[in-house]
């Protein structure tokens, strides 16, 4: 359609890999998360940014998923391939290897490119809406596009409804929808362009985070800890 909009610099890469045979002690349901460890080769040349990957068991007991986030500067920085980082994960990180050593990957891994972004995206032509991450419509620090995806698709809904009632195709009328999800999303990604600048891009301020973390009484949520240990103004978090 002409209007993605790239910019390299937001590149992320993501690996997913969906396995069998996985032992009964990772219960289904359960999900956790963990950083790109110290100990992969080459790791003090890409520390710049955060990495992470997740484990996700499926409702059926022995199934399960692996995926994985990795920005551009980091795997550049590696001088690795997507799938050799994977790989070296499943076979080196202790707390990968105790579920997934000799677990059956089903099908091939799956490897894509997210773009993340730092404010919404024309996201419509006269006669089509784009939602989801669709036009680098992810936020730019996590690369997470589900909720974009969620609520876009909900507004979109609403949206061609009343197009198809009134029966108004003009070019005005589709436009409505760049205003709507930016006004919904572009409030929560200011915060995320602050906290990709100060905390995201230096490794040093993700540990520091961790530890303000640990202060935290019991199970401490993400993001409240996020919005509280990132420099931006009380009134930025408010509108958020």
């Amino acid at each position: 359609m002409g209007i993605f909009n790239e910019d390299p610099s937001l590149s992320m890469f993501a690996a997913c890999g969906y396995f069998k045979n996985l032992p009964p002690s990772l219960k289904p349901g359960s999900i956790f998360q963990f950083y790109l460890p110290e100990t992969i080769p080459g790791y003090d040349k890409a520390k710049k940014t955060m990495s992470f990957a997740w484990i996700a068991a499926r409702d059926k007991p022995g199934f399960g998923t692996l995926g994985m986030v990795i920005p551009i500067e980091t795997i550049e920085a590696l001088d690795m391939s997507l799938q050799e980082v994977y790989e070296w994960i499943v076979a080196n990180v202790p707390n990968v290897k105790k579920y997934f050593e000799g677990a059956e990957l089903v099908d091939e891994l799956k490897g894509w490119r997210l773009l993340g972004s730092t404010e919404v995206q024309k996201n419509y032509v006269r006669g089509a809406l784009f939602i989801g991450d669709a036009c680098s419509q992810a936020e730019c620090a996590h690369f997470y596009g589900i909720p974009a995806g969620m609520i876009s698709g909900r507004s979109a809904a609403g949206l061609l409804d009343d197009i198809f009632t009134t029966g108004d195709d003009s070019e005005e009328s589709w436009a409505r929808f760049h205003k709507i999800i930016s006004d919904k999303l572009n409030p929560q990604y200011e915060f995320y362009r602050a906290f990709r600048e100060s905390v995201h891009k230096d490794i040093n301020n993700v540990n520091r985070m961790n530890e303000y973390a640990k202060t935290f009484p019991g199970t401490p949520v993400y993001s409240i800890v996020m919005y509280k240990f990132t420099p931006v103004p009380l009134f930025q978090q408010e509108k958020i």
